[in-house]
Parts: structure tokens; sequence; C-alpha cells
């Protein structure tokens, strides 16, 4: 299965990409959010927006 789902909710037409670790110990947060920028353009294209940022994606003190 892939590292990298995404959940949508048809009341407020929204959807929040979620990185699965168990299933890949190696995902990286920024590597596969741009990587699976075709979900995010099928879902666009659906009609839903996403719901939030990558907290990952916030430079570290």
């Amino acid at each position: 299965m892939r590292p990298v789902k995404a959940e949508s909710c048809g009341d407020c037409g929204s959807y929040l990409k979620i990185l699965y670790q168990e299933r890949d110990a190696k995902v990286d947060a920024v590597a596969d959010d741009l990587a699976s920028l075709i979900l995010d353009a099928k879902l666009e294209e659906e009609g839903f927006a996403r719901s939030s940022i990558n907290p990952f994606l916030f430079p570290c003190e």
C-alpha cells in the first residue's frame, strides 16, 4: 500500500493528505507531499480544496 492517502469531506468540500509512516518507514513529509501532487490535482478537479498545510514544512529553530 502507498504511504500517502487523502481523506475528503463532502460537507465542507475540503481534503487532508495523510502520510503513513507505518506503511513506509522512509516516508518524507516534503518529498512525498511533492511526489503526490497528482493526488492534489485530482481532488481539486473534483471540487475539493486542501484543508491545511503540512506542519513539517515549517522551518525548525
